[in-house]
């Protein structure tokens, strides 16, 4: 392809780092080798947000749970680290939908072998403090965490669809 300007030349290295980030993260991940990763963007909030730490581990697929938070490679290569939401059969095939906690439509579903790990702690950044709590996921304290927080988000969503809900009542 050739090279038409600055704009161009930036997508498509964007792209190529992208690529080689999550083929380098795969490539960690399949060594059993756990995985710490910076989070950006804002869709997982309030669970994790810009800034904090994410631990993540290779798991078998069998072992993935609907409300798990996984990291995944999608189709244009990029790192996505949202929640699973549903598992479907097409064609003989498991396809795994996710769906970030503050988006309202889901991810397209991929297959097992575009699941990169599971996410079992967390590192919450304390902005006044500059520093870090961490919360294990695999521990009963965590579950209770992560289970209050989903209750949170549950909750938030209600209460955006019931004033929508409202709205068009008024009218």
């Amino acid at each position: 392809m050739p090279f038409n300007g600055t704009a161009d030349f930036k997508k498509d290295a964007s792209v190529f780092m992208a690529t080689e980030i999550s083929g380098l993260c795969e490539e960690i991940l399949n060594q059993g080798v756990e995985l710490r990763i910076k989070v950006t963007g804002r869709s997982m909030r309030p669970v994790i947000n810009t800034d904090d730490v994410v631990t993540v581990k290779k798991v078998p697929v069998e072992k993935i749970r609907i409300g798990d938070l996984l990291l995944i490679k999608n189709y244009s290569g990029s790192l996505i680290l949202h929640r699973l939401i549903k598992k479907e059969c097409y064609v003989g095939h498991t396809v795994y939908r996710t769906k970030g906690d503050s988006l309202l439509i889901p991810d397209v579903g991929v297959t097992a072998d575009r699941i990169m790990g599971k996410v079992y702690k967390i590192e919450k950044l304390n902005k006044s403090r500059s520093n870090f709590f961490m919360i294990n996921l695999e521990s009963v304290s965590g579950q209770i965490f992560h289970s209050a927080m989903i209750l949170l988000q549950l909750i938030m969503v209600f209460r955006l669809r019931f004033r929508a809900l409202r709205k068009q009542f008024a009218r």
